[in-house]
Formats: C-alpha cells, sequence, structure tokens
C-alpha cells in the first residue's frame, strides 16, 4: 500500500509541477494528452483514448475499501 500510494503523490506532483491539474479537472483531453505525453500525443490518440475510458469508467460505481 505504500508504494501505491508513494506512486499516486509522485503523479500528483506530476500534475502540479507541469500545471496539468485544470486540464485533467475540466477533461480536457488534448490539453491532458499534450501536456504528459509531448506534442506528437495525437498520433497514438491518447486523447481519445483518455476520453472513452474516462467515458466508460466514470458511470461505473466502484467498491473502495
Amino acid at each position: 500500500q505504500t508504494d501505491e500510494k508513494s506512486q499516486l503523490d509522485a503523479f500528483c506532483e506530476y500534475l502540479k509541477h507541469n500545471r496539468l491539474s485544470n486540464a485533467l479537472r475540466q477533461h480536457d483531453w488534448v490539453a491532458f494528452a499534450k501536456g504528459y505525453n509531448g506534442p506528437e500525443y495525437w498520433k497514438n490518440n491518447y486523447d481519445k483514448l483518455m476520453a472513452a475510458a474516462y467515458e466508460k469508467f466514470s458511470h461505473e460505481k466502484t467498491n473502495v475499501n
């Protein structure tokens, strides 16, 4: 659990440092993908993949312990 927490903390710090938090909160997948994956994000459809994943998982109920 500590490793998972450390990894999540590091990711959150990365988002803050690279000013990607707002893009993520606003579901601006293009801005997030470009900031996270670089200017050629579109070659692998990262923005579209994230939008599809969000759409799929945002409607599922989760069981968080």
